[in-house]
């Protein structure tokens, strides 16, 4: 599986911050994946640093090694290229993130999602919405990022 790591969850794996669950901690560790840090991240922590606003396990410069020790890619925009939200559905699930149950209840979201962007009102009730909300809210509390 391919990891787009955001500034967050790459300085917590970086300085060892327990905010990072374990689960995303073994994604990370886990050889099988290729991870990535977008260049637009490391400007930010470069911007953050400077003005004494991050804490690194570190000097700034360290972070080229930490990056090559763990085989993650620096991507300009142009290497970006976004999965459809059902393939990442997906890979979670058989990557074990969450179980094939949790799974059909996001793709189930997806598709409410989708009537309700492309203007199909008709198409669901109000009742699905609120209960797409308590689903997401259970989902977020059970699967922490």
């Amino acid at each position: 599986m391919n990891l787009l790591l955001d500034t967050h969850a790459f300085m917590w794996f970086i300085n060892g911050d327990k905010s990072l669950p374990a689960k995303v901690i073994n994604l990370i560790k886990n050889i099988e994946n290729k991870c990535f840090i977008s260049i637009a991240s490391i400007w930010e922590i470069a911007i953050k640093f400077s003005l004494g606003r991050l804490d690194l396990e570190g000097e700034f410069g360290e972070i080229s090694n930490f990056l090559n020790e763990n085989d993650i890619e620096i991507m300009s925009s142009g290497k970006l290229r976004p999965k459809k939200a059902d393939a990442i559905n997906s890979e979670l699930a058989k990557q074990g993130v969450y179980n094939k149950l949790e799974q059909k209840s996001v793709t189930a979201w997806l598709d409410l999602r989708n009537k309700a962007a492309h203007g199909k009102h008709g198409e669901y009730k109000e009742n699905q919405v609120k209960q797409l909300i308590i689903g997401v809210r259970d989902f977020i509390v059970r699967n922490p990022a």
